[in-house]
């Protein structure tokens, strides 16, 4: 799977963040500490490796949740109201159907 920086995973220096909760769905990210890779795609293009704490979501997996991010993006780039209202109606069922 891949992940989009900013949404499903998070790459900040090591030790700035504690704990860190997924924006999507409010979840808490698993983290990974002091890994040594390539924080972002100019990196990856780059070829330079640096350390970084990386959080991810432990429900990032599951199709509800790749829904759910779907959703979100789609609100996002939208510009329409009544749209965003109706977006974020089916984002709360969502949550409210898998995260209790």
């Amino acid at each position: 799977m891949t992940y989009t920086t900013g949404l499903t995973v998070f790459n900040t220096a090591p030790g700035e963040k504690e704990e860190m909760y997924f924006n999507v769905c409010d979840s808490k990210c698993e983290v990974k500490r002091n890994t040594l890779g390539y924080k972002d795609f100019g990196s990856a293009m780059a070829k330079k490796k640096t350390r970084f704490d990386q959080f991810l979501c432990p429900h990032a997996e599951e199709e509800w949740h790749q829904k759910l991010e779907k959703l979100v993006k789609q609100k996002r780039e939208n510009h329409s109201t009544k749209i965003d209202q109706m977006l974020q109606e089916e984002i709360e069922e969502i949550k409210a159907e898998h995260l209790g």
